[in-house]
């Protein structure tokens, strides 16, 4: 609590740098009125666009002051609304104008509405008329006074396109006119303006401004309605608040995104249909409609219980998808049935836009939707015709959507949905080390199906394509003929809280196809559900004006050749976008948490963080605004305290704004839906400074016990318990200012926990942490790193298999894996090979704690899933790979006698069909280490007893984890990664 305090002090002595003069609004008007006024327009330059949409997203393309304007400077009941009665969209757009006084702090004072057919000329002194010629009688008599006669016929492509114009009739009251090209655009004109609107006192400020907007992307898919009912409610259960419900929270998100111009959001058929079905013809009413996905596979017929309670009825499938469900592009008797079904569901729920997604199965082994495994009917009806089988697939979709739900619209991933594939240097570019006539036959085959995709299936079907450069998307326009849904990850995982990629939007643009813009949001959230709300507001912009500032071609697909962050995307567009989402006045605070680079997978756990960037294999990392290159799987290990000090710092340069702003900022309760957000985010920026805190002395601390230093060791123990001291006082004060003030923090839950409940549980594990690293700190007798002599003999070194467990070796010196420079692990193991004419045995010792006995009791289940995030446990693996055979063995065994083996094709390192392996495992458990004995039938290997001197590869490694969750791989040759069996160590039998 008194940290709090003491932050608050120092914003208040320093101010948000954000920070504008309050009266900003009315001195740039009033410079406008002069320059009309005085004929002086060229003497003093002012951008209009930059003045008066400064907090607005996305800010509309043309905006100019009006020649010799005059500020309306009013309350909102001298002004009066008057909205066109022939289209309902007019009436939406005033009462959103109201909505909008209220968050700016108007309380219950609203400008009198009335249609155009009551409107009688009172003692208004402005109107605002809503609604073109079409649909508002009072504008047919307008078009001599507008800035621009033919501004809306100019824009006939333009859909959605709107203008606002400021008109000054002979002895009448000043008119704010908005007309769209459609009814939509009309909407999205009363949108703009009201966010146009300032406040001096108790009045209303109005710009005298002539407007002209239009979207580039038609569709804009940037929102997902799937997890915030049970944020919000969870945030008033919190408090002890009453809930609004289910239906106030979805209006909330819906009102949310018409105010971005966001018109697609995703939705899931969960909700009851008492709520669910007037939410979605409430977002229709606004020109935002909904997106869901089938909830399986295309192509799937059914899953494997289905088939194992019905075998007769599945008779003949065996083409098997990740152990779920069985593949069939030919059973029509079965997968029609399921289309129908969903159509159904479609049509009642009025859904505009369905993703029909086929098997993903990864590019380098060249088996899409995994095509090579097809069934004997796949093949009897397609040969190899991959193309004519999806397209048969299509068709059938097609035709099926346009008997049971017509109005929607069809998007069909393909596999492969990456542009890649149509390269010049493909198949190169996804297997190097293809050529000669299986290359040319890969070449063949994927002309083959997009030239049968362009040509057989309906023009109106929608392909997916992913983020890549600007010559393959057009590549991907040429083959396949079609609209497209671009699918674009902008925050690709491990980068920053924020990234400038929105930027690369125009990539993808193309003006002549009506082609949807998606941002899969609630994929990248950066805790589960929770969509980062900036991120969310620069892709609605940048999908608005693809050429706004900033915006440039993403010319190469490699993350790694392009990151630069131009200084306006973080200097100008990230502000107008916290001014747009918390408001002209509260931007302030929260612009400097979002340009602060903070990463939030790093400051969780910066381990986990390094593991997580190895497995998805990327290069760099924007961190801080910086590039940090990383050398193979070599991230972090060199920088990782600067990096969390640097992380620490910019947290708490950005925090007492935040304060100020739950402190003293009394319109925040205004805006319901950015009001929680933003007070999750003071919660979360508390809770990151203290994790970032507690780190530093970690870190420090795992590489004083790396190089053997106890001294060091010590103290930084004892600053990792002065941090975690500080982090309770700070995170339970923080906790209790919510509930005293009765604060609404959105409360997502993060590996099943409540976000509160998190926060404490993570408290916990690092008092857990602290007693693992005391005891490693007693048990520091020499340095762990491996000198390079040393180092060099490790690698060369080979195993024997002895004849029996007295003739064999004993190995130790397991090396921590993927760590640079390279040490020995701090609980070590011992493994001993042996072999009889049935059997390979190996005999493994694993250290742990002292007087701990090595169970983390994290994995309640029998299921053998060692290395699930959560449920992580000790376990040891072994990778066999024998000699003259295609395959390689996985089998790993935890200390409870838990099995898991699979077969995986050494070829492409891919999983294999399943495989059977009698093999048997006997462990005991002793205080401060385990063992385990594996007995391994060479039958189940598909070999033969090896004969004197052969040869096999093998990759032995462990996994520790300790009771506060951390898990440390270690692996018994410097080097050894199990998914590349070149680097495996061989293993000789005697």
């Amino acid at each position: 609590m008194e940290l709090l305090k003491q932050q608050n002090m120092k914003f208040k002595k320093e101010g948000p740098v954000d920070m504008k003069p309050k009266n900003v609004f009315a001195t740039l008007l009033s410079i406008i009125m002069l320059c009309g006024c005085r004929g002086t327009e060229k003497a003093v330059r002012i951008d209009a666009r930059e003045c008066f949409a400064s907090s607005i997203v996305p800010q509309p393309k043309i905006v100019n002051a009006a020649k010799n304007a005059k500020l309306l400077e009013l309350s909102p009941e001298d002004i009066k609304i008057v909205y066109g009665s022939n289209s309902p969209k007019c009436r939406i757009g005033a009462d959103e104008i109201n909505k909008q006084l209220f968050k700016m702090g108007f309380g219950d004072r609203n400008i009198p509405i009335v249609s155009d057919m009551e409107y009688q000329k009172g003692k208004e002194k402005a109107l605002i008329v809503i609604g073109a010629q079409d649909e508002n009688i009072l504008a047919k008599s307008l078009r001599g006074n507008l800035t621009e006669k033919d501004a809306i016929k100019s824009m006939p492509d333009k859909p959605q396109g709107y203008i606002i114009d400021y008109v000054e009739r002979n002895n009448d009251v000043p008119m704010l006119f908005i007309a769209g090209s459609s009814p939509q655009g009309t909407l999205y004109g009363a949108i703009t303006l009201m966010q146009l609107f300032g406040k001096n006192g108790d009045k209303l400020l109005v710009p005298p401004v002539f407007v002209k907007d239009w979207p580039d992307f038609n569709w804009r898919y940037i929102a997902h309605m799937t997890h915030v009912f049970g944020q919000a409610s969870r945030a008033s259960a919190y408090t002890g608040e009453p809930y609004s419900g289910d239906m106030e929270t979805g209006k909330e998100y819906i009102d949310w995104a018409l105010r971005y111009k966001i018109n697609i959001i995703g939705i899931k058929f969960w909700l009851a249909d008492k709520e669910l079905l007037p939410l979605l013809e409430y977002a229709k009413e606004r020109g935002i409609y909904s997106f869901t996905s089938y909830p399986r596979p295309s192509i799937a017929v059914c899953d494997v219980k289905e088939k194992g309670e019905n075998p007769e009825k599945y008779k003949g499938l065996n083409n098997l998808y990740r152990d779920k469900c069985y593949l069939s592009w030919s059973r029509d008797d079965l997968l029609a049935p399921l289309y129908v079904k969903f159509a159904e569901n479609c049509k009642k729920y009025g859904i505009k836009f369905v993703w029909f997604h086929t098997a993903d199965t990864g590019l380098t082994s060249l088996n899409y939707a995994q095509w090579n495994y097809r069934d004997a009917l796949d093949k009897e009806r397609f040969g190899n015709d991959y193309g004519k089988a999806d397209a048969h697939v299509i068709n059938m979709l097609y035709e099926i959507f346009q008997k049971y739900s017509p109005e929607t619209r069809i998007t069909y991933v393909t596999y492969p949905y990456t542009a890649s594939v149509l390269a010049d240097d493909f198949p190169q570019n996804i297997i190097p080390d293809i050529s000669g006539a299986y290359a040319e036959e890969a070449r063949k085959f994927i002309d083959n199906y997009f030239m049968t995709f362009a040509k057989d299936t309906p023009k109106d079907i929608y392909t997916c394509l992913r983020e890549t450069e600007r010559k393959n998307v057009e590549l991907w326009v040429k083959a396949t003929k079609h609209p497209i849904l671009l699918y674009y990850e902008t925050c690709r995982g491990g980068y920053n809280l924020l990234s400038s990629r929105p930027r690369y939007i125009k990539t993808f643009y193309f003006k002549d196809y009506d082609n949807i813009y998606f941002y899969p949001s609630i994929h990248e959230s950066f805790i589960h559900g929770v969509e980062v709300p900036v991120e969310i507001l620069l892709n609605a912009e940048y999908c608005w004006n693809v050429d706004q500032k900033g915006a440039a071609y993403f010319e190469k697909y490699d993350f790694s050749k392009d990151l630069s962050t131009p200084k306006v995307v973080f200097d100008e567009i990230v502000p107008r976008c916290t001014r747009a989402y918390w408001g002209a006045e509260a931007g302030k605070y929260f612009t400097p948490f979002f340009q602060a680079g903070i990463v939030p997978g790093f400051v969780e756990n910066p381990f986990e963080f390094q593991r997580s960037l190895r497995k998805s294999f990327v290069k760099v990392l924007e961190i801080s605004g910086n590039l940090t290159f990383a050398n193979g799987s070599d991230i972090f290990f060199e920088g990782a305290v600067e990096e969390m000090e640097k992380q620490r710092s910019n947290i708490e340069k950005a925090l007492p704004f935040l304060d100020e702003w739950m402190a003293e900022y009394k319109a925040k309760k205004a805006d319901g839906f950015s009001y929680k957000y933003g007070v999750m985010l003071w919660l979360l920026s508390h809770y990151w400074h203290c994790k970032a805190a507690i780190w530093i002395p970690v870190l420090e601390l795992r590489n004083h016990i790396d190089y053997g230093r106890k001294v060091e060791a010590e103290k930084a123990l004892a600053a990792m318990k002065e941090q975690l001291a500080k982090a309770k006082l700070e995170i339970s004060g923080a906790l209790q200012i919510i509930i005293d003030e009765k604060h609404l923090c959105l409360m997502p839950k993060v590996n099943n926990l409540q976000l509160n409940e998190y926060m404490l549980n993570e408290l916990e594990k690092f008092e857990a942490k602290y007693k693992e690293l005391e005891s490693g700190v007693k048990q520091i007798n020499q340095s762990l790193v491996i000198d390079k002599s040393n180092l060099d003999s490790l690698k060369s070194r080979y195993l024997l298999a002895g004849k029996n467990l007295r003739e064999a070796e004993m190995y130790t010196d397991f090396t921590v894996y993927a760590t640079n420079p390279v040490k020995k692990a701090f609980y070590q193991s011992k493994a001993r090979f042996f072999y009889d004419s049935k059997n390979l045995y190996v005999n493994v010792e694993m250290l742990d704690a002292k007087d701990q006995k090595p169970t983390s009791g994290r994995n309640e289940t029998d299921k053998a899933d060692f290395w699930e995030k959560g449920k992580e446990e000790n376990d040891f693996e072994i990778y066999l790979a024998p000699s003259h055979s295609q395959f390689i063995y996985q089998l790993a065994c935890d200390p409870l006698g838990r099995k898991f083996n699979i077969r995986i094709l050494e070829k492409h390192f891919k999983k294999d069909s399943p495989w059977k392996c009698d093999w048997k495992v006997k462990t005991s458990i002793e205080k401060g280490y385990w063992t385990a004995l594996l007995t391994i039938p060479f039958s189940s290997l598909g070999v033969k007893m090896p004969d004197a001197g052969d040869k096999w590869k093998i990759c032995a490694m462990r996994q520790y984890v300790g009771k506060s969750g951390d898990h440390i791989f270690s692996v018994l040759r410097p080097g050894s990664e199990p998914n590349k069996p070149q680097t495996y160590i061989p293993l000789l039998f005697k």
